[in-house]
């Protein structure tokens, strides 16, 4: 080939000159390697930064349950086949009322806690069809693919009493977890932002029935 060419001893008025071209050709072919591998580095570096970013959207940062990234793309994909679903799925959006008075009266720590221990009373409720996720913040979001509205509506009340019926343990004293929700029927939605909204409306004027203001979380002596 050519550099065999360029190289052959022949070509050179001397062994000197030889040896300089040699060396020129080795630093070269190295040059080339080096910068193969900052490329091959380069891409891997490329790659894992995408999934540490995709595991950052799809997990939440301290629940057990997937973020609001994730939680609307298994949304977007229950809005897609809905029509193939009878009856239609339904969303529940539910809100830990008393959360804010957690965190004013406890620490940061509590709070995270709190919602950790409503994550676990959830899991514990849902059925094996059920999505449940963060919507970020004090909120979760659930999918609830099995029945219709009545039987949504139910599964809903059930949450919320089964959260308030097993107090959230912190320090020495035991708190009562007061949720709220909204129920909203996937039907005739076309976005996860509209469904979203139609759910937390209804929860926003539960609120607004049952909340007489700011409560201080129910506290008993452990």
């Amino acid at each position: 080939n050519e550099l065999n060419h360029m190289l052959n001893v022949d070509n050179f008025d001397g062994e000197e000159e030889f040896m300089e071209l040699f060396q020129e050709a080795i630093d070269a072919q190295l040059e080339l390697c080096d910068e193969h591998i900052r490329a091959q580095s380069e891409d891997r570096e490329k790659q894992l930064q995408r999934g540490y970013f995709k595991e950052l959207a799809e997990k939440h940062s301290f629940l057990p349950v997937p973020g609001r990234w994730e939680f609307s793309r298994e949304l977007t994909h229950v809005l897609s086949n809905s029509e193939h679903l009878t009856p239609p799925p339904s969303l529940v959006v539910l809100h830990l009322v008393n959360a804010d008075d957690i965190r004013r009266r406890f620490g940061r720590r509590a709070l995270d806690a709190a919602l950790i221990h409503v994550c676990a009373v959830i899991d514990a409720n849902l059925h094996p069809t059920d999505v449940a996720g963060s919507l970020g913040g004090n909120d979760f979001g659930l999918i609830l693919l099995v029945g219709n509205d009545e039987l949504a509506q139910t599964k809903t009340q059930s949450l919320i009493d089964a959260v308030k019926a097993q107090p959230f343990p912190w320090q020495e004293e035991t708190l009562t977890l007061e949720i709220v929700a909204g129920v909203a029927t996937l039907e005739n939605v076309d976005t996860p932002e509209n469904a979203i909204q139609a759910a937390d409306k209804e929860l926003v004027a539960s609120l607004g029935q049952t909340d007489p203001g700011p409560q201080e979380p129910t506290t008993e002596k452990a």
